[in-house]
C-alpha cells in the first residue's frame, strides 16, 4: 500500500518544516505550497489524500476564503479536505 500523501500549504516555511517532520514520523509523504495559486498548482498537477492548509496566508491581505477556493478548484479533488 503507497504512503498517503499530504499537502502542507503555508507561506510560513518553519511551519510547513515542523509538519513534515511531524508527519514523516508517522508514515506520511508530503509536498509543500507556499502560495495560494501554488496551492492550486498541486491540487491541479495530483490528488492528495488531505491538505492542511494556513487560511491566511499573508496578514491583512487574504481573507481565508482564498485557501477553500483552492481546495474546491480540482475537479480531480476527490477525498476528504482538512483545512486548518
Amino acid at each position: 500500500m503507497p504512503e498517503p500523501v499530504i499537502l502542507i500549504a503555508d507561506d510560513q516555511t518553519h511551519v510547513i518544516e515542523a509538519l513534515r517532520l511531524l508527519l514523516k514520523g508517522e508514515g506520511y509523504r508530503t509536498e509543500s505550497a507556499t502560495s495560494p495559486a501554488a496551492v492550486l498548482a498541486s491540487v491541479e498537477s495530483r490528488n492528495f489524500d488531505c491538505i492542511l492548509m494556513d487560511l491566511n496566508y499573508a496578514r491583512d491581505t487574504t481573507s481565508g476564503a482564498e485557501g477553500w477556493i483552492c481546495s474546491r478548484a480540482s475537479n480531480r479533488w476527490t477525498r476528504p479536505r482538512l483545512l486548518s
